[in-house]
């Protein structure tokens, strides 16, 4: 298990959250695989991607960890805003998993609105666990507890036994 990492918007280099498709997958990419600017990756791989970069699946360290996998698909949605999320403890292409978390999706939002307008994230993350917060209705640093906040954590939860 890897020291958690703190990936902010706005790191230097940081992927931008915004209402397109692809927005969720790059960010999870950068943070979790490839690390951006001065910022290491928190050690995860991108199991499968589709030609268009807007469908993903993700999965933690299997040697420190379960190496369960999360699939984003930014795709799917009628809104450019909007990722479907589901787990899966085996996957097999980029649309067939099996053992899903649940058998309907999830959404998590990049934005409230369709557009390229920045919006404020923060992901903390391990090989093994990562929490994600985006603040898709406003375009500055959150600054009270009235801003609505998109929540996803996915990953192996650290038992107190």
């Amino acid at each position: 298990m890897t020291a958690p990492i703190v990936y902010r918007w706005d790191d230097a280099n940081a992927p931008v959250a915004a209402g397109v498709r692809t927005s969720l997958c790059a960010i999870l990419h950068a943070c979790l695989v490839t690390g951006y600017g001065a910022k290491p990756a928190a050690g995860w791989t991108r199991e499968y991607v589709n030609a268009t970069f807007d469908k993903a699946a993700f999965r933690g360290n299997p040697a420190t960890g379960t190496g369960f996998y999360l699939k984003i698909d930014g795709a799917t949605p009628i809104n450019a805003f909007d990722n479907l999320v589901q787990g899966f403890e085996v996957m097999t292409s980029i649309d067939d998993g099996l053992m899903p978390f649940s058998v309907t999706p999830l959404y998590c939002r990049t934005s409230n609105v369709v557009g390229t307008t920045a919006r404020p994230w923060v992901l903390v993350a391990d090989d093994r666990a990562f929490y994600f917060l985006c603040w898709s209705g406003i375009t500055t640093i959150p600054g009270d507890t009235s801003n609505a906040v998109q929540c996803l954590f996915f990953g192996d939860i650290v038992s107190r036994f």
